[in-house]
């Protein structure tokens, strides 16, 4: 935020944007989404619409939790997957970022690092639900 602010100051009062601000700012941004969700998880911060679900059972709630799990695990397992895989051929064909002339790979790399710990986390948060769906507590 602050780097986009600077660049706004730059460009508008003194003629003069900072280089690379869009290549930037979107390297950061796929990093800290990815990276941010796995924590968020963990911390069940997301958002969620309960207006139907907590008239369900207790198990019945449970169920639909490891249902999501489940969808979670392998959509972001295969986004885990097909970032690796890019990250590979980033490295192998030198890409770069054009303005800056920074390799891509280790930021892709990110991006399948987030969705593995993403995958992990959504893991323990099944294993946490086999109690509730046996009626336990």
């Amino acid at each position: 935020m602050v780097l986009g602010a600077s660049e706004v100051v730059g460009r508008f009062f003194f003629n003069r944007p900072i280089v690379a601000v869009l290549e930037l700012s979107q390297i950061m941004q796929a990093m800290i989404v990815f990276l941010a969700w796995a924590y968020t998880t963990a911390e069940r911060s997301h958002v969620r619409v309960e207006l139907f679900v907590r008239s369900f059972s207790s198990r019945l709630q449970a169920i639909l939790e490891l249902v999501i799990a489940i969808v979670g695990i392998v959509l972001f397992g295969l986004i885990a997957w097909q970032a690796a895989e890019k990250a590979v051929f980033y490295w192998e064909s030198n890409m770069q970022v054009d303005v800056l002339f920074i390799p891509l790979a280790p930021f892709q790399l990110f991006l399948s690092i987030g969705a593995v710990l993403l995958c992990l986390e959504l893991t323990a948060q099944m294993i946490e639900l086999v109690p509730r769906m046996k009626g336990e507590s």
